[in-house]
């Protein structure tokens, strides 16, 4: 079943999840000059897996990157608006335009 990892109202944030059981770091900052929103993911003790992945909507963010530490399946970034979200902006998951979601594997 997917699940939507929570995400803070703030231009800069970490925290600590669970997918597809294990425990990772996710951080995630608004650069304002790219006008994006990027996303680094770590191990549960803080070593870095993945980072400054770009978050665009309706496009898998995992399966680009080939790194068994990470979870077997997907983070995505749903598209709550019908179709309208080109990009995400940096209010548009604060005003649930946006959401972060894990689709696990199977």
């Amino acid at each position: 079943m997917a699940e939507i990892i929570p995400f803070p109202d703030a231009p800069a944030w970490s925290l600590r999840v669970q997918l597809s059981g294990r425990s990772y770091q996710l951080s995630c900052g608004w650069n304002s000059r790219a006008a994006l929103w990027s996303l680094d993911i770590a191990t549960d003790r803080g070593d870095p897996i993945v980072q400054a992945i770009h978050l665009v909507p309706s496009y898998p963010l995992l399966s680009p990157h080939a790194d068994r530490r990470l979870p077997e399946g997907e983070l995505v970034i749903l598209d709550q608006t019908g179709g309208q979200l080109d990009h995400v902006g940096r209010e548009d998951f604060a005003a649930n335009r946006a959401l972060l979601v894990y689709v696990p594997e199977g």
